[in-house]
């Protein structure tokens, strides 16, 4: 997020305050929820609405991490231990998917 845009989400958590800002995040994530869904399962071509609501959740992730205090580290170390994790998980897919078709 542009520096700029910081003073934003200081103001609109001190004007609405954090309890309406976190719900406020929920409605965003499940509209995000909703445009994926209409996506994949009705196979509508929304990539427009997808990319506003992803920027959407976007802001309303600042907010929420403006709102809990939480540092962009502690998010990196999380996201690492969790994408080393899923490495691992696709290593042992594609030795299984290898395996399988060993026997074919």
């Amino acid at each position: 997020m542009k520096p700029e845009n910081t003073r934003t989400i200081h103001r609109v958590i001190s004007v609405f305050g954090a309890q309406n800002q976190k719900m406020q995040a929920l409605e965003e994530l499940m509209e995000l929820q909703s445009a994926l869904f209409e996506n994949v399962h009705r196979e509508t071509d929304n990539r427009k609405n997808i990319v506003e609501e992803v920027a959407d959740v976007e802001i309303m992730l600042a907010q929420i991490k403006e709102i809990f205090d939480i540092k962009p580290k502690e998010i990196e170390e999380i996201q690492d231990y969790k994408l080393r994790r899923l490495d691992h998980t696709i290593e042992k897919y594609l030795t299984n998917l290898w395996k399988y078709y060993q026997w074919e």
